[in-house]
């Protein structure tokens, strides 16, 4: 049968479906159970109850966002499904339980308890904490598990997982397996020897990586059409100007400062003038405005969100500052402002990694301007790193330091929740972007205080932050001083008044223009062409995906039978050229993931998954390559002629 064919013949997905899906998993469950209790072939029937549970939960994930009209029918499956699931439960419980007695016998009871019936094999790991993990891991990889990563002190290698000696990059391990984002993460301590506090490290690095998987996961589905249209117009200014990558270790050993928006911040703003020169000032675009009106021209300032920030810049004279450090996807608007220099790096790291393949990790980053900075300095090897306005918390109910462009932003509080009311016309504006996000209730949280034995409100965003930014100084032993003077405390930071911390600098010169003048191996005309060739491919992929798409789209809409192994041939072959052409892929990526857990052997809806894709992926091709025409235009237009020939 054709694709095209299937889909004429599919009927809509009703709740019947999940009905039969249940009972189906309750008898699995049934006989694990009694397998259990006759001492059979456990293995082997967790095989069939895995099976039953993953056609559950793709028929389950059919009926999300759709309304069941209350039929007879219906209300009959509703009450079949209730008791199914009792008994269902009532089973699990059981095999669970004789999985965990169990567990300690052998490799393979081990594999079997870890992985339970309801993980999702192809997407979410394990980390094993433990030297010796060979045996088990085979184990789980003979159940079908292609996602382990283990923790061992000694580095020794164990074919099937990726190996990690160091707590701290428990993190990367589990953030390497990127797309599909897991949704957890199996965490098991195997080896008593380990030390507690690689084992507590490696664990908080676990949950850190899921956590944040998780948000990229959600911003690249908010963002993810933005940064791609955004990044094609930007591409010519990226590929005439120096990169954060040619400034490893520019700044060694001469102190940073980096200046947050924190509400502390209106405390010791004033002290800047005595850092102008004697230390790096790094500002964010959000922040420019109070450090201009304290009289003070910051060596840096970086911006790397997507929306339209150009509102941060009223008012502020960006001329006068030694360099403008966007991320790759920024406004265009914003890389049109004046300067004195331009530096481009890849914010979003591997997302980001289609622009510029070679800048993607340079920088780590938590989710937050701050945390960029930070990661920033570091890469200057700038020492010791200063935080001033780093509140990480609502201090006195505010959200922003006095003279930012949203300082009239407050908080509102209601109990265990909080709400955030007061943003600027800026702010506003550009909510259809990301400021809708902030208009209902979040969770209010408590922290540590700045000053000893006190307590601060906080949210759960800027908890995270803080964690990663904790968690970055300790890995990397970076000397910090945190010089707010108010909000959260900062666990591995040295607390001190900034009046202190400019008694306790050394007396250095840091002239920034001069070292932004100087970046290691930069050539501009050598960058620009190698631009134009990346474009240039972008274009020819792109045009390619188009001529096979409307291909396959003909071939469905013919409903010949016989054209049904020729779709499926040219449709794999269209995957090939859209591997090769990410920044369409993250345009999509919402849609795309609504069919992450269709059933392969649901023809029907295998066909209406294709076809939505096949449109989709036509659409955002032609609405990206006349933005790659333009940039390749401009880009050769500036060209010397012996480079243009």
């Amino acid at each position: 049968m054709s694709l095209a064919c299937a889909l004429e013949d599919a009927e809509p997905v009703e709740l019947r479906d999940l009905a039969g899906a249940l009972a189906r998993l309750a008898r699995a469950a049934k006989a694990a159970s009694a397998c259990v209790q006759s001492g059979g072939d456990l293995p082997g029937t967790l095989v069939h109850l895995r099976d039953a549970t993953r056609l559950f939960q793709r028929a389950n994930a059919r009926l999300e966002d759709k309304t069941v009209p209350a039929t007879t029918d219906n209300l009959r499956c509703l009450v079949a499904m209730r008791e199914a699931f009792g008994r269902a439960r009532a089973s699990l419980r059981r095999v669970r339980s004789a999985l965990e007695k169990a567990a300690p016998d052998s490799p393979g009871a081990m594999a079997d308890f870890l992985l339970g019936v309801w993980w999702k094999h192809d997407r979410d790991p394990a980390l094993l904490a433990g030297r010796e993990t060979g045996p088990i891991v085979a184990e789980l990889r003979q159940r079908g598990l292609k996602r382990i990563a283990v923790f061992d002190p000694d580095g020794k290698p164990v074919e099937g997982a990726l190996v990690v000696p160091n707590p701290y990059h428990c993190r990367a391990a589990i953030a390497h397996y990127g797309w599909p984002a897991p949704e957890r993460v199996i965490w098991r301590i195997l080896d008593a020897t380990i030390p507690p506090a690689d084992l507590a490290i490696a664990k908080d690095m676990v949950q850190e990586a899921v956590d944040g998987m998780r948000v990229s996961n959600n911003t690249i589905d908010l963002f993810g059409e933005v940064w791609a249209l955004q990044g094609m117009v930007n591409l010519p200014h990226i590929g005439t100007s120096p990169k954060i990558r040619m400034y490893e270790t520019a700044f060694a050993g001469k102190p940073a400062v980096i200046v947050a928006t924190g509400p502390s911040l209106s405390k010791n703003v004033h002290l800047l003038k005595q850092l102008k020169g004697r230390a790096l000032i790094i500002s964010f675009s959000h922040t420019l405005k109070a450090v201009q009106a304290a009289g003070v021209d910051p060596d840096v300032v970086l911006a790397l969100d997507p929306e339209d920030l150009r509102y941060h810049f009223d008012g502020c004279d960006t001329s006068r500052i030694e360099a403008m450090i966007l991320g790759a996807t920024v406004h265009p608007g914003v890389f049109d402002l004046p300067r004195k220099r331009l530096i481009t790096f890849c914010a979003n790291n591997h997302v980001d990694a289609w622009i510029d393949p070679l800048d993607s990790n340079v920088l780590s980053t938590g989710g937050s301007v701050a945390c960029s900075a930070l990661a920033m300095a570091h890469w200057f090897g700038c020492s010791p790193i200063l935080f001033i306005g780093q509140d990480l918390a609502f201090t006195g109910g505010r959200v922003y330091a006095h003279n930012t462009v949203d300082d009239q932003a407050v908080v509102l509080d209601h109990g265990p929740a909080f709400q955030i009311s007061g943003w600027s016309k800026g702010y506003s504006e550009m909510a259809s972007v990301a400021g809708a996000m902030h208009s209902g209730l979040d969770l209010a949280l408590e922290a540590d205080g700045w000053w000893p034995g006190t307590k601060v409100r906080t949210s759960t965003a800027f908890t995270m932050y803080r964690k990663w930014i904790e968690c970055y100084l300790s890995q990397h032993g970076i000397t910090a001083w945190n010089c707010t003077e108010g909000g959260a405390r900062i666990a591995n930071a040295e607390h001190m008044s900034l009046f202190d911390a400019l008694e306790r600098l050394p007396s250095t010169a840091v002239d920034a223009g001069a070292v932004f003048d100087a970046p290691s191996g930069f050539d501009r005309e050598a960058s620009q062409a190698k631009m134009i060739a990346n474009i240039s491919g972008m274009i020819e992929r792109t045009r390619e995906a188009v001529r096979i798409v409307t291909e396959c789209q003909g071939m469905a809409l013919a409903r010949r039978a016989e054209d049904g192994p020729a779709l499926f041939a040219k449709s794999k072959e269209l995957q090939r050229y859209v591997d090769r052409i990410p920044f369409i892929v993250m345009a999509c990526q919402k849609h795309l993931a609504s069919h992450d857990d269709v059933d392969n052997e649901d023809i029907p809806a295998v066909c209406a998954a294709a076809l939505e894709n096949y449109a989709l992926v036509l659409e955002k091709a032609k609405e990206i390559l006349p933005r790659l025409e333009q940039s390749l235009l401009r880009l050769q237009g500036d060209l010397p002629a012996r480079t243009a020939a």
